[in-house]
């Protein structure tokens, strides 16, 4: 009998990872609309329970918050900086990511927050240009940067990186606010 439930929590999950990704991979109408967000962070977080392994992932949807976006194509850029998080953190022994969100005015900023070894200053000024990675072979083409910022970029939106060596790295993406549908 405990058999069962463990298959049936298991089937329960790929049904989920299964829902998730079909969603992901949709070709997205490039519409903009009111997306409201804890929605689609949750979404790409739940991308990743099978890798998480003992990686913590905080996060609380304090309020609802809408933002001028395409929920697909916002989902791909969450999905690149938790997967570049979960990278940078790898080798960490408590290795923590956090995402936050908050407004100010009339934006919204959601925070990718992780506490791996961090990015090199000198490669700041670089991280959103097309191919530039310092991952090893195989392990990235430098490209998802790249088109997150460019997807932020059509939203109206800016994204940026904060990071100090061996402490961490924090991505900061402004997004306009939207209004509840």
């Amino acid at each position: 009998m405990i058999n069962l439930q463990k298959i049936d929590v298991l089937l329960d999950k790929t049904a989920a990872i299964t829902r998730h990704l079909k969603a992901f991979s949709r070709k997205s109408d490039g519409k903009m609309e009111d997306v409201e967000l804890a929605s689609v962070i949750q979404d790409a977080i739940e991308l990743f329970e099978s890798r998480r392994n003992n990686i913590v992932i905080n996060y609380s949807n304090q309020a609802p918050y809408w933002v001028r976006a395409n929920s697909i194509r916002l989902e791909q850029v969450l999905v690149n900086l938790i997967s570049n998080a979960i990278d940078a953190v790898e080798h960490n022994p408590t290795p923590q990511i956090t995402i936050a969100v908050g407004e100010s005015l009339s934006t919204v900023q959601i925070i990718v927050k992780d506490n791996g070894a961090g990015i090199p200053t000198e490669d700041i000024p670089h991280i959103f240009d097309p191919f530039y990675t310092r991952k090893v072979s195989g392990k990235g083409l430098g490209l998802g940067l790249s088109i997150a910022y460019n997807i932020i970029k059509d939203f109206g939106g800016s994204i940026r990186a904060e990071s100090i060596q061996h402490q961490g790295t924090e991505f900061i993406v402004s997004l306009q606010q939207g209004t509840q549908s």
